[in-house]
């Protein structure tokens, strides 16, 4: 219900934005209007269909996150038909991943990245931290749990490739506020179950408030501390795996 449906129908010569409820606050009817007049259609008029989606999309987004559009030009009021196009057709949905660039904007991630940077002059563990918005269709219809998506996302991220088995993954779902924590056996060998999961409960506190960026800071902070205590300083390698943030 947090999602919007561009349609574009070059053979009926139309187009229009189909906003889930959950969204209607944000993009009422006049706002979707004018998108489609003074964003999308510029661009398809001028054959440039995919140019008009990504600009009309980009600026959805910043809508949707509070960002006004500009006030109405005299040049665009009572342009005739603005929403005519020549034939074509194209279906596009836009996700609710815009939820994870509210939590988690590229200035927090590079905040978080640079966090994971520190922490790695102290240990000689290695973290990575994704976040992912919720779980795809088909993964809820087979009841997969976060848990299992966070050991696919370890798996995916190559967390386990590292020389002494000290790599880390910090996983978000964001849709549940669900935090799992998934170790290599080195390290988990050393920390065990209750360790990490004091750490995910803490997370998910500050999440629940709203707290996303100094929840993931704390996180990193207190694994840190673990991996400090087992793969001290002076056992520090090379930085085995990337330190920048996930999206997924």
């Amino acid at each position: 219900n947090d999602g919007i449906l561009v349609v574009v129908a070059k053979s009926d010569r139309a187009m229009r934005l189909e906003v889930g409820y959950g969204l209607e606050g944000a993009i009422p009817d006049a706002t979707a209007r004018r998108l489609i007049d003074e964003v999308f259609i510029p661009s398809f008029r001028e054959g440039n269909f995919y140019d008009g989606l990504s600009a009309g999309i980009d600026r959805l987004i910043k809508v949707i996150d509070g960002e006004p559009l500009p006030e109405v030009s005299q040049s665009n009021a009572g342009s005739g038909n603005p929403r005519s196009i020549e034939s074509y057709f194209v279906l596009f949905i836009i996700s609710p991943h815009w939820r994870v660039r509210r939590a988690f904007p590229p200035s927090v991630l590079t905040r978080i990245g640079q966090a994971i940077v520190r922490s790695e002059t102290r240990h000689g563990g290695q973290i990575r931290f994704a976040v992912e918005h919720a779980l795809d269709t088909a993964s809820l219809l087979r009841g997969v749990s976060a848990r299992e998506r966070a050991l696919d996302v370890f798996s995916a991220l190559r967390v386990w490739d590292t020389e002494h088995n000290s790599g880390v993954l910090i996983y978000l779902l964001l849709a549940d506020r669900d935090v799992e924590i998934v170790a290599d056996r080195g390290v988990h060998g050393r920390v065990g179950v209750h360790g990490w999961e004091a750490i995910c409960r803490e997370m998910e506190s500050a999440f629940r408030q709203g707290n996303f960026e100094q929840g993931v800071l704390s996180g990193i902070e207190r694994v840190s501390s673990l991996l400090a205590a087992h793969y001290p300083s002076d056992h520090r390698g090379r930085n085995e795996l990337p330190d920048t943030p996930v999206v997924l």
